[in-house]
């Protein structure tokens, strides 16, 4: 099967001012699906997510709450997180994270490949369908959550440091196949400024309206920007039309975002 890795990058923002104007860097035919949507089949739900044992008792019910929150968001119409135990740490090699395992890991040591500013980093692997056509979309196979722990401190109890609830529910919304919403950080946990002031520990309307839409909800808002096709079913046929691409959404210090298409 081919895959595609799709990586939304939160970034470290000094200031509360907002992101700039995105800036899209793209490759050949990938660039005509810049903002092509993305989701999980049916099929996959309930995501079966692992916690690496190397954070802390409290580290891991905070993590396993944010979980829950996406799931009691849509009042358990579907349980998009299940949680799955414990799995072992990983190095700073991200080939490593290429398994059978979705998993939310904390990093003592980044990446080099990755900024170091990067709060956290959710990596999403996929197939990029029906190319070209006004129905494509992404297939979103397997996701893991590295956070960076190198550089940055996290606190589950509003004591010093980054608010380790609003960066996984945030990553968790990028797992489940959203991207960032500019409106602001007090109606959409997916808005790309996070910063230690920050709380957010629930799914605002708009983050909840764009979830149910995308996985077809009752009481799913009509206006979705990213929304998916009405069927998948029969294009997930079409085989001879995809390929293998790596996404990679980056929320710069200065407030830039950066979205780079790579054809593999």
């Amino acid at each position: 099967m081919k895959k595609l890795l799709l990586t939304f990058t939160l970034m470290l923002l000094a200031s509360c001012e907002p992101p700039t104007q995105a800036t899209i860097k793209a490759s050949s035919s990938a660039a005509s699906s810049a903002m092509a949507p993305s989701k999980w089949p049916a099929s996959a739900f309930p995501l079966k997510v692992k916690v690496s044992t190397d954070f802390s008792d409290d580290e891991k019910f905070a993590i396993q709450d944010m979980g829950d929150a996406w799931n009691d968001s849509v009042n358990y119409q579907e349980t998009f997180i299940d949680d799955d135990g414990d799995t072992a740490p990983k190095s700073n090699n991200l080939n490593s994270y290429v398994d059978s395992l979705i998993g939310v890991y904390k990093l003592s040591s980044w990446p080099s490949e990755l900024p170091q500013t990067a709060l956290a980093v959710t990596q999403i692997y996929g197939t990029r369908k029906n190319i070209g056509r006004s129905s494509e979309y992404i297939r979103i196979d397997h996701a893991d959550i590295l956070i960076n722990y190198d550089n940055f401190d996290f606190t589950t109890d509003y004591s010093w440091g980054y608010d380790l609830q609003t960066i996984v529910l945030h990553e968790m919304g990028h797992l489940l196949g959203l991207y960032h919403d500019k409106s602001s950080v007090n109606e959409s946990v997916m808005f790309p400024t996070i910063t230690r002031s920050v709380n957010n520990r629930y799914p605002h309307t708009r983050d909840i309206n764009n979830l149910k839409s995308k996985y077809g909800l009752s009481g799913s808002a009509t206006s979705n920007a990213f929304r998916m096709p009405a069927s998948t079913k029969a294009l997930d046929t079409e085989s001879d039309n995809e390929e293998e691409v790596i996404i990679q959404f980056e929320i710069m210090a200065d407030g830039t975002e950066v979205k780079k298409i790579i054809k593999r």
